[in-house]
């Protein structure tokens, strides 16, 4: 959706349309913005339609909303190598970094790196056979009964009320949970440079250009350490990207993590990472001025 209204794309592209895919994970798909023509994408769409008629004339862009909640790079590449790549895309853009961060602690040695894929194929086995399905039927009930609990808002001050009494006073890191913080955060941004890589190789096989965008994120608000430290480290890794891919017309990589540093959190953002139609009015402008300097189309 990059509008007022549910689309619909017929994988067999239109003539003369210039077919943009933007993919993400839920900060592309809207969570946070006030209507879906506040969006990042309709953004994009908006901006670039403007540039796009004066370049290209008797092309018609399209943009596509490709953002799913929570998708995270290696997501991005397994839809776009298996689903996306046939609908004949011209530019595919890639916005994430957020989940990267978020899915750091999860690598289990598996492409996605999610460790509740064995648990889960544990529950749908158990699902052929009657002492299974009534398992997962209790099991299920549990979860309704908790998310019902969990949403309480009186039962919530008294969890956190609980939760103060409990808690104990803050530790000072050791050198050991620093040394495995470490360890953890060089094997995260390694297995996002990998899916990137992967992403443009998915572009130079079937074609098409390929854009790929470090996403802004509050850093300085307070118990976000981990998170910066993470950052520094991607923004590193997206100008080694981009020095390596500069000469590669058909490749884009921009850093717009810095994007919203001069506006007020308030207007933009409506949580740490998600954001308001304030702050992707402002991001989606950052990030057509350099598809521009791409000099894509």
């Amino acid at each position: 959706m990059i509008g007022t209204e549910d689309l619909t794309y017929a994988r067999e592209k239109p003539e003369s349309t210039y077919r943009v895919v933007m993919m993400g994970g839920s900060t592309v798909m809207g969570l946070g913005a006030e209507t879906p023509d506040l969006n990042l994408p309709a953004f994009v769409d908006r901006d670039y339609s403007a540039i796009f008629r004066a370049n290209e004339p008797g092309l018609e862009l399209e943009v596509i909303n490709g953002g799913v909640g929570g998708y995270f790079s290696a997501n991005e590449f397994l839809y776009l190598a298996s689903e996306l790549v046939h609908y004949d895309p011209d530019l595919v853009i890639i916005y994430d970094g957020w989940n990267d961060f978020q899915y750091r602690n999860r690598y289990d040695g598996t492409f996605l790196g999610n460790p509740r894929t064995e648990p889960n194929r544990r529950v749908l086995d158990m699902g052929y056979n009657f002492g299974g399905s009534l398992a997962s039927f209790l099991g299920n009930g549990y979860l309704i009964g908790k998310s019902v609990f969990d949403r309480s808002a009186s039962l919530f001050l008294v969890r956190l009320a609980l939760a103060r009494l409990r808690s104990p006073a803050a530790t000072v890191p050791t050198r050991e949970s620093l040394a495995e913080a470490t360890t953890t955060r060089e094997v995260a941004l390694r297995r996002y440079e990998r899916n990137l890589r992967l992403i443009i190789s998915t572009a130079e096989i079937h074609g098409f250009d390929i854009a790929l965008f470090l996403q802004p994120l509050l850093l300085d608000d307070g118990g976000h350490e981990e998170r910066k430290k993470y950052y520094l480290s991607a923004r590193t890794m997206f100008a080694d990207l981009r020095r390596e891919f500069e000469m590669e017309d058909s490749v884009c990589i921009a850093d717009l993590s810095k994007s919203l540093d001069q506006t007020d959190p308030k207007v933009a953002y409506y949580d740490s990472g998600h954001l308001l139609g304030a702050g992707n009015e402002i991001v989606g402008r950052a990030l057509v001025r350099e598809l521009v300097a791409c000099n894509l189309p």
